[in-house]
């Protein structure tokens, strides 16, 4: 999993997606090819534990519009994106 993720590198082999080669690429090359891992521990691998709710609910996404505004985050957006998570969440009944 860590090396279809990106976060290892291959020692030998290809990975293809789509009849595209993604091995060895990037964690965000891979993310960006819409491929995701939900970590087992996601204490340990999934989160940020001193980040802020609204940090973590952004990682992935923290360098692109609309959580940036051009180099800067975009704070409001940031935490509008946590408000709504807060509203969801009941109805999607997971547990945090």
């Amino acid at each position: 999993v860590e090396v279809l993720t990106g976060l290892r590198r291959a020692m030998k082999g290809r990975i293809t997606f789509w009849n595209r080669d993604i091995t060895n690429a990037s964690p965000r090359k891979i993310l960006e090819s819409k491929i995701a891992h939900i970590p087992e521990d996601r204490h340990k691998r999934g989160l940020i534990l001193d980040y802020s709710v609204e940090n973590n609910l952004i990682l992935g996404s923290h360098y692109r519009p609309p959580m940036t505004k051009g180099l800067r985050l975009n704070f409001k957006k940031i935490s509008e994106n946590a408000l709504e998570a807060e509203r969801v969440l009941p109805a999607a009944r997971l547990q945090t």
